[in-house]
């Protein structure tokens, strides 16, 4: 077997492990959704498994981590201003 037979079939089982694991994380994100936990992040980590061969998701992944960081700004300026008012 030649140094590109081994890339290629290395490439390939990269490929289908990253898929399956991902489908398993994402389906057991969905399993754990109804009970308390977190199922919509583990959901996420499933997708972003499959973000790394898939395009499609990597856009989605990248489109929900620039939502998620104004969140996460508009909650710290939240914060700041509502201990300010509190202190005095």
């Amino acid at each position: 077997m030649t140094t590109s037979e081994a890339a290629a079939v290395a490439y390939r089982l990269r490929l289908l492990l990253c898929g399956f694991g991902g489908f398993l994380i994402v389906v057991g994100g969905i399993i754990a959704i109804p009970g308390p936990g977190p199922g919509w992040l583990i959901i996420l980590l499933g997708l972003w498994v499959l973000a790394g061969e898939l395009f499609f998701l990597d856009h989605f992944i990248d489109s929900v981590e620039v939502k998620l960081g104004r969140l996460a700004r508009c909650a710290v300026g939240i914060w700041t201003v509502s201990s300010a008012l509190m202190k005095s």
